[in-house]
């Protein structure tokens, strides 16, 4: 199954039919892998299983398809309205733990930018995102190490750095930093 789109996974209600256990095991790995990679969808995924637990999951003869639906519905209008009202980067004290951002430095190797950072308490994984001057992801990585080298895409202006707990919460993020033009 090729990679989805959030509006695949829309149009196709992949997550109620993943968390009612209705989806092929290809349709289901199609949906964790895309879910794993996309900050959106792992988010309102998130969501519905809290309000799942919230709603007594030790019975699950209480959720049919239509309280699914109603409650991937209202999930998805909360988490549309989140997505458009947040700052482009939340304050240090709406993350878990309101960790400080984490100071990157940046510097030319001969096989690439190096970008290192300090090591962050509670870490599972570190993810670098190069964005083009205009703001288009041209490359993320996930890594556990604090130094990356990277070979940037040509037009690359900025990279960010997203400190993730084994869960995938944001516990800190450096913001947006210019990538120093080649020499």
């Amino acid at each position: 199954m090729p990679d989805l789109t959030c509006a695949e996974v829309d149009d196709r209600d992949l997550e109620s039919g993943y968390l009612a256990g209705r989806l092929t095991a290809e349709e289901a790995e199609a949906y964790e892998a895309h879910y794993f990679g996309c900050e959106r969808c792992w988010r309102t995924l998130e969501t519905a299983l809290a309000v799942r637990c919230a709603r007594g999951a030790r019975h699950p003869a209480r959720f049919g398809v239509r309280t699914l639906a109603v409650a991937a519905t209202a999930v998805i209008a909360v988490g549309a309205g989140w997505w458009f009202a947040r700052s482009p980067s939340p304050p240090a004290d709406a993350l878990r733990g309101g960790g400080e951002a984490p100071a990157v430095l940046i510097h030319e190797t001969p096989a690439g930018l190096a970008v290192s950072w300090a090591p962050h308490a509670g870490v599972d994984q570190y993810r670098v995102r190069v964005f083009s001057a205009d703001g288009g992801l041209l490359l993320e990585r996930l890594t556990r190490d604090t130094t990356i080298v990277l070979a940037p895409p040509a037009g690359a202006g900025f990279l960010d750095l997203t400190v993730l707990d084994a869960l995938r919460t944001v516990l800190s993020e450096s913001g947006l930093v210019p990538i120093p033009p080649p020499r």
